[in-house]
């Protein structure tokens, strides 16, 4: 047990090795997307765009690991009122002096600034600045009343529970080609929280079957393939005039599609079986795992999104194998970029907490004179 603690306090390497690549997935899923690189199957059934899609299957469920990973620690760590504090002022770093930063170098103009951009910096929860965290925020803020609930019910009765959650949340618009009223694609918190609760069934009693490395890794593999190859024959029936499979094509790449959540499972199972030596790796993976959030926060930032791959030019690539090699390394600059950017964002943070602290122990200590 004490042991376990010390392991715990000292953050597990491999959680977050997984964390630092579920987010360079997720970096590569923007690249693709919001780079042009995606051409639809029904209209480009080229060998560069389906490797292109290919790609886009084995990273879609990087989302969903990261929700995993809060979900397996969130369920035993209890409420942190600080932490969600410091989730927040993180949030707000970034909403707010991106805009700053553009006006002052020249990218932004203020009188393109209508009322709805400043309240969406001001208030980046309520607004869906950033869908990730206003669905995250939620759910973080519900983890202690879903932890409580999960240590008090029998193993069968959690299981029924994610069972029933899963029919409304996956099964359902897994098998009907047709978009759902309740619907959310996995953009909500809602998918968070069925994902919670999975995360919490398997830091309580674990997935028999995924604990061999090599049933977590086929999982994985066949899931995402399985995800491209659903998306490759509901685009070659819409191009043949079956317009119901139409809405289908993109289906599988929702993150609460039925094989995109068994792939995370594959692949959060593959990490947490995972044993990384103690060592400079393991301290190299914990320096840089915690500026994970920081990259998405810059780089997803609704000015940013949609203008650094503009800013890369990779829609040059769109349509040659180049792609592959530029991709590469486009997610590993605009990772380390975003590290960079974190890592100060920490220093000032931890700079006004300090002086914050400095404050507060001024006046006792006058008072006792």
């Amino acid at each position: 047990r004490m042991s376990e603690r010390v392991v715990m306090k000292k953050r597990a390497a491999n959680f977050e090795l997984l964390r630092i690549i579920a987010m360079m997935m997720i970096i590569t899923l923007h690249f693709l997307d919001k780079g042009g690189i995606l051409v639809p199957l029904a209209e480009d059934m080229s060998a560069v765009n389906i490797t292109a899609w290919m790609f886009e299957s084995f990273a879609i469920c990087a989302v969903n690991c990261y929700v995993l990973i809060s979900g397996y620690f969130l369920v035993e760590a209890g409420y942190h009122k600080g932490r969600l504090t410091e989730l927040i002022c993180e949030i707000l770093f970034y909403s707010l002096l991106i805009p700053l930063v553009m006006i002052v170098i020249g990218a932004l103009n203020p009188a393109d600034i209508d009322h709805y951009d400043i309240l969406g910096w001001i208030l980046p929860i309520g607004t869906e600045e950033y869908w990730f965290m206003t669905a995250y925020v939620f759910m973080y803020i519900l983890a202690p009343i879903l932890a409580a609930g999960v240590h008090k019910m029998e193993r069968a009765q959690l299981r029924t529970l994610i069972i029933v959650f899963l029919i409304f949340e996956s099964f359902e618009k897994t098998i009907i080609p047709a978009q759902l009223a309740t619907d959310h694609a996995g953009y909500d918190f809602g998918w968070f929280i069925c994902l919670f609760l999975i995360a919490a069934y398997i830091r309580l009693y674990g997935f028999h079957f995924l604990e061999n490395k090599r049933n977590a890794a086929l999982v994985y593999i066949l899931s995402s393939a399985g995800i491209l190859a659903i998306s490759l024959a509901a685009s070659l029936l819409a191009s043949k005039g079956i317009s119901c499979m139409g809405v289908y094509c993109n289906m599988p790449y929702n993150y609460n599609y039925l094989l995109c959540l068994t792939a995370s499972l594959g692949l959060f199972y593959l990490f947490k079986n995972m044993t990384i030596k103690e060592g400079t790796w393991a301290d190299i993976i914990r320096g840089l795992a915690p500026y994970t959030l920081g990259v998405y926060l810059l780089h997803e930032h609704p000015l940013i999104h949609t203008q650094w791959p503009a800013w890369l030019r990779v829609f040059i690539f769109k349509g040659k194998w180049t792609f592959i090699p530029y991709m590469v390394l486009c997610v590993f600059t605009v990772y380390a970029l975003g590290t960079i950017v974190d890592f100060i964002r920490n220093v000032i943070f931890r700079g006004v907490k300090q002086l914050v602290a400095d404050m507060h122990r001024k006046p006792t200590a006058g008072s006792t004179q």
